[in-house]
């Protein structure tokens, strides 16, 4: 029998087990390092111009066992003396303003490219920084992937992605109960997503992200060594609910 391709689609779409993918960016669509050390660079170079001072290399080595901007920081203090309040507020600025450069993981956009050809709705959270939020989606060339990109921002949800989800629900036009969520570490977002019924999943790209997994709370409803297996695990989780 003759099925023409709208109907095709329509039926592959029908046989999704999950309306919506919402995935959180750092460390899950690309390497958060990329941010951090562009961060520094911009900082580093804001620095030589102003003061004539080098701090690129110390900066990014105080970034490995910590996060870009309180390396940063820390990096500067002991650089400078005085009431420096004014040239760190300037150097916070430089950072969280900066351009990034960034690249999607290889895995990630292969399983955005498979997600969409299914037609399953497609968003990236986060819980604050809208403009940075944004400018990271920007770099990635995001627009061509997902479906929206949103940020609930700082006032009302700072401490996890409770809000930018609620906005997902309404912008992706799926109820929540029919949504998936796939973060890295970040336990507050796990236990946010499992508050409104969303199925979870965990991306384990580092032996710190694993460790995490293994925490009593939250506990992310699947594991995933790639986002290539997202599909296929989602298929799987799926069958056995």
């Amino acid at each position: 029998m003759w099925i023409s391709q709208s109907e095709l689609g329509e039926t592959s779409a029908m046989r999704q087990p999950f309306g919506g993918v919402v995935f959180d960016l750092d460390d899950v669509l690309y390497p958060g390092r990329q941010y951090t050390l562009g961060g520094c660079r911009a900082v580093a170079d804001y620095l030589f111009t102003t003061y004539g001072v080098r701090l690129y290399e110390a900066m990014v080595a105080r970034s490995e066992t910590g996060d870009g901007l309180s390396a940063m920081e820390q990096t500067v203090r002991e650089c400078f003396t005085g009431q420096i309040d004014a040239a760190l507020m300037r150097c916070r600025h430089v950072f969280w303003t900066h351009a990034p450069r960034l690249t999607l993981f290889p895995d990630a956009a292969l399983a955005l490219a498979y997600l969409r050809a299914r037609r399953v709705r497609l968003a990236v959270v986060s819980r604050n920084q809208p403009h940075v939020h944004a400018a990271k989606a920007a770099a990635l060339r995001l627009d061509v992937l997902l479906d929206c990109v949103l940020c609930a921002g700082t006032p009302d949800y700072a401490d996890s992605i409770a809000g930018s989800l609620m906005l997902a629900e309404l912008a992706l036009d799926v109820p929540l109960t029919r949504m998936v969520y796939v973060g890295a570490t970040e336990q507050s977002d796990f236990r946010a997503a499992i508050q409104t019924g969303m199925v979870t999943a965990q991306v384990n790209r580092t032996e710190s992200a694993i460790v995490s997994a293994l925490a009593p709370d939250p506990s992310p409803h699947i594991l995933l060594p790639t986002l290539a297996a997202l599909p296929g695990a989602l298929l799987d989780y799926a069958a056995q609910r």
